[in-house]
Protein backbone atom coordinates (compact mmCIF):
# COMPACT_ATOMS: atom_id res chain seq x y z
CA UNK A 1 0.00 0.00 0.00
CA UNK A 2 1.24 3.59 -0.78
CA UNK A 3 1.96 5.82 2.18
CA UNK A 4 3.46 8.92 1.48
CA UNK A 5 6.62 10.06 3.36
CA UNK A 6 6.78 13.33 4.25
CA UNK A 7 4.80 14.77 6.98
CA UNK A 8 2.34 17.55 4.73
CA UNK A 9 1.33 14.58 2.49
CA UNK A 10 0.96 11.95 5.48
CA UNK A 11 -1.73 13.97 7.20
CA UNK A 12 -3.46 15.11 3.63
CA UNK A 13 -3.45 10.90 2.89
CA UNK A 14 -4.88 10.52 6.52
CA UNK A 15 -7.28 13.00 5.27
CA UNK A 16 -8.31 11.83 2.17
CA UNK A 17 -8.58 8.26 3.73
CA UNK A 18 -11.22 9.81 6.82
CA UNK A 19 -13.01 11.20 3.93
CA UNK A 20 -13.57 8.28 1.83
CA UNK A 21 -14.50 6.03 4.77
CA UNK A 22 -17.43 8.37 5.81
CA UNK A 23 -18.38 8.36 2.01
CA UNK A 24 -18.87 4.53 1.89
CA UNK A 25 -20.15 4.77 5.18
CA UNK A 26 -23.17 6.82 3.76
CA UNK A 27 -23.16 5.36 1.02
CA UNK A 28 -23.55 2.15 2.82
CA UNK A 29 -26.36 3.30 5.08
CA UNK A 30 -28.02 4.78 2.54
CA UNK A 31 -28.27 1.98 0.00
CA UNK A 32 -29.85 0.00 3.61
CA UNK A 33 -32.78 2.32 4.44
CA UNK A 34 -35.17 0.23 1.41
CA UNK A 35 -34.74 -3.28 2.45
CA UNK A 36 -36.59 -4.26 -1.05
CA UNK A 37 -34.11 -2.97 -3.16
CA UNK A 38 -32.82 -6.28 -4.89
CA UNK A 39 -36.56 -7.76 -4.68
CA UNK A 40 -37.20 -4.10 -6.66
CA UNK A 41 -34.32 -4.11 -9.15
CA UNK A 42 -34.66 -8.11 -9.83
CA UNK A 43 -38.78 -6.79 -11.02
CA UNK A 44 -37.43 -4.12 -12.83
CA UNK A 45 -34.98 -6.12 -14.55
CA UNK A 46 -37.26 -9.39 -15.48
CA UNK A 47 -40.85 -8.41 -14.58
CA UNK A 48 -41.96 -4.50 -15.25
CA UNK A 49 -41.17 -4.97 -18.91
CA UNK A 50 -45.07 -7.17 -19.37
CA UNK A 51 -46.35 -6.56 -15.88
CA UNK A 52 -44.92 -2.23 -15.58
CA UNK A 53 -43.77 -0.72 -13.03
CA UNK A 54 -46.75 -0.28 -11.35
CA UNK A 55 -47.81 -3.60 -11.79
CA UNK A 56 -50.91 -3.93 -13.88
CA UNK A 57 -50.19 -5.64 -16.81
CA UNK A 58 -51.90 -5.10 -20.00
CA UNK A 59 -55.60 -5.78 -19.61
CA UNK A 60 -55.90 -8.70 -20.99
CA UNK A 61 -53.02 -9.61 -22.39
CA UNK A 62 -51.01 -9.97 -19.27
CA UNK A 63 -52.23 -9.92 -15.86
CA UNK A 64 -52.36 -7.09 -13.34
CA UNK A 65 -50.22 -8.25 -9.85
CA UNK A 66 -51.39 -5.60 -7.99
CA UNK A 67 -53.79 -7.40 -5.31
CA UNK A 68 -53.27 -10.89 -7.63
CA UNK A 69 -54.77 -14.08 -5.82
CA UNK A 70 -51.27 -15.23 -7.02
CA UNK A 71 -49.72 -13.12 -4.01
CA UNK A 72 -52.20 -14.93 -1.99
CA UNK A 73 -50.76 -18.08 -2.67
CA UNK A 74 -46.92 -17.94 -2.20
CA UNK A 75 -46.21 -21.42 -3.32
CA UNK A 76 -48.29 -20.83 -6.94
CA UNK A 77 -45.96 -17.63 -7.40
CA UNK A 78 -42.95 -19.10 -6.53
CA UNK A 79 -43.18 -21.82 -9.03
CA UNK A 80 -44.93 -19.84 -11.46
CA UNK A 81 -42.05 -17.35 -11.12
CA UNK A 82 -39.84 -20.06 -11.15
CA UNK A 83 -41.36 -22.22 -14.28
CA UNK A 84 -42.98 -20.29 -15.71
CA UNK A 85 -46.23 -20.06 -17.74
CA UNK A 86 -46.44 -21.86 -21.59
CA UNK A 87 -48.90 -21.90 -24.42
CA UNK A 88 -50.07 -25.36 -23.05
CA UNK A 89 -51.16 -24.42 -19.91
CA UNK A 90 -53.43 -21.36 -20.93
CA UNK A 91 -56.91 -21.65 -22.29
CA UNK A 92 -57.31 -17.99 -22.62
CA UNK A 93 -55.19 -15.23 -24.91
CA UNK A 94 -52.54 -14.47 -22.02
CA UNK A 95 -49.23 -14.25 -22.84
CA UNK A 96 -46.64 -16.84 -22.35
CA UNK A 97 -44.40 -15.81 -18.94
CA UNK A 98 -40.88 -17.47 -19.02
CA UNK A 99 -39.07 -19.19 -16.72
CA UNK A 100 -36.55 -18.35 -14.11
CA UNK A 101 -34.88 -21.35 -12.66
CA UNK A 102 -31.38 -20.23 -12.40
CA UNK A 103 -32.96 -17.48 -10.14
CA UNK A 104 -31.13 -18.30 -6.55
CA UNK A 105 -33.23 -18.61 -3.47
CA UNK A 106 -32.19 -14.97 -2.33
CA UNK A 107 -33.23 -13.69 -5.14
CA UNK A 108 -36.53 -15.49 -5.19
CA UNK A 109 -37.04 -14.13 -1.42
CA UNK A 110 -36.02 -10.75 -2.04
CA UNK A 111 -38.39 -10.81 -5.40
CA UNK A 112 -41.24 -12.05 -3.31
CA UNK A 113 -40.63 -10.12 -0.24
CA UNK A 114 -40.74 -6.78 -2.78
CA UNK A 115 -43.75 -8.01 -4.58
CA UNK A 116 -45.83 -8.65 -1.65
CA UNK A 117 -45.27 -5.58 -0.04
CA UNK A 118 -45.33 -3.34 -2.97
CA UNK A 119 -48.68 -4.72 -4.73
CA UNK A 120 -50.38 -6.64 -1.59
CA UNK A 121 -52.91 -4.77 0.64
CA UNK A 122 -52.12 -7.18 3.85
CA UNK A 123 -48.29 -7.21 3.50
CA UNK A 124 -46.68 -10.51 4.21
CA UNK A 125 -43.02 -11.58 4.67
CA UNK A 126 -41.21 -14.46 4.13
CA UNK A 127 -37.80 -15.72 5.10
CA UNK A 128 -35.03 -17.63 2.93
CA UNK A 129 -36.13 -20.71 4.53
CA UNK A 130 -39.89 -20.53 3.81
CA UNK A 131 -38.85 -19.81 0.18
CA UNK A 132 -36.11 -22.53 -0.34
CA UNK A 133 -38.77 -25.17 1.13
CA UNK A 134 -41.10 -23.67 -1.00
CA UNK A 135 -38.94 -23.44 -4.45
CA UNK A 136 -37.79 -27.18 -3.67
CA UNK A 137 -41.54 -28.01 -4.14
CA UNK A 138 -41.32 -26.20 -7.50
CA UNK A 139 -39.20 -28.71 -9.32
Amino acid sequence: MFYPKSKGSQKNFTKSLHVLFIISTILFLYSCTDPYSQGKRIYTTLCSNCHGDDGNGLKKLIPSIVDSKILSDPQKLICTIRNGINADSLDTKLSVMPSHKKMTEVEMTNLVNFLNQEFRKDKVYFNLKDIGLMVKKCN
